[in-house]
């Protein structure tokens, strides 16, 4: 340091994080005042434990910010809509099938912020959902809904699922607040191509599995028969054996188990 007109140094480090990196505080003084001594020395030992602690700090704001990103570049790269809102329904974060869905205002979209639906009713059971989610993260089993979501011009409704997002997933601060994950299956998205996987989980036929994939999908049994050629008898004794070995007892049950052995990641057909 000399070369740069500095002679005399008094210095603390201490590592960041996981040791890999080190912070350092230093006094320097240039070569014509006078070295440091025993008092500067003592007086130093007053600012390590300050020093110390604003580091963890910051090493705990790096951790977080790491955490933040990759939970963001995972639910960017979902295909199912998903949000995650806090107990009041405030969106925190929409990933962009959920930020494009909610634009398209069918049935559901934010005001304020905040999630509502195009009837009162449907937006007091949703909120009522998300509230109870948030809170349920310590409770296993609980806080777990689905919601119809209609819209005005008739399409096929969306259905939410509203989930805990428990502390494993959001972090374990005590400044976290509470959170709900909300997945909006969508019917138009098409969650197919696991229809071998249905087949062999639950010991479908090949029609039972695509009967399966259509009703979870939002589609009534009378276009189904439509476009395949079969009757509606035939259908409903078709679901009629879907329902008993798979153990479902509501459509949105059959969204849940399709929706489970969908690929996430994959792109939209």
């Amino acid at each position: 340091m000399k070369p740069h007109g500095f002679d005399s140094v008094i210095a603390v480090h201490t590592p960041l994080g996981d040791g890999e990196l080190f912070a350092l505080f230093a006094f320097i003084r240039r070569m014509q005042d006078p070295p440091f001594g025993p008092a500067e020395a003592a007086r130093m030992q007053l600012y390590i434990p300050h020093f110390r602690a604003a580091m963890e700090v910051a090493g705990l704001v790096r951790r977080l910010e790491a955490e933040r990103r990759s939970f963001v570049a995972f639910f960017d790269r979902l295909r199912m809509a998903t949000a995650i809102t806090d107990r009041f329904g405030r969106v925190r974060y929409a990933n962009p099938a959920a930020a494009a869905l909610l634009a398209e205002g069918r049935g559901i979209y934010l005001r304020d912020d905040r999630l509502v639906t195009e009837d009162a009713e449907t937006t007091r059971l949703l909120h009522g959902a998300v509230f109870d989610a948030a809170l349920a993260a310590d409770l296993p089993g609980e806080g777990r809904h689905v919601i119809a979501i209609r819209a005005h011009d008739g399409a096929a409704p969306l259905l939410l699922a509203v989930s805990p997002v428990d502390a494993a997933v959001h972090g374990t601060e005590p400044v976290t607040e509470p959170l709900a994950a909300v997945f909006l299956l969508d019917p138009e998205a098409r969650y197919e191509g696991d229809v071998e996987a249905l087949e062999r989980l639950y010991g479908l036929t090949r029609a039972e599995a695509m009967l399966m994939q259509a009703i979870a999908a939002g589609r009534r049994l009378r276009d189904i028969a439509h476009e395949t050629g079969r009757s509606v008898e035939t259908l409903r004794t078709h679901l009629k054996s879907v329902h008993a070995k798979t153990g479902a007892e509501r459509q949105a049950d059959l969204v849940r188990m399709v929706a489970q052995l969908a690929d996430p990641l994959r792109p939209p057909d």
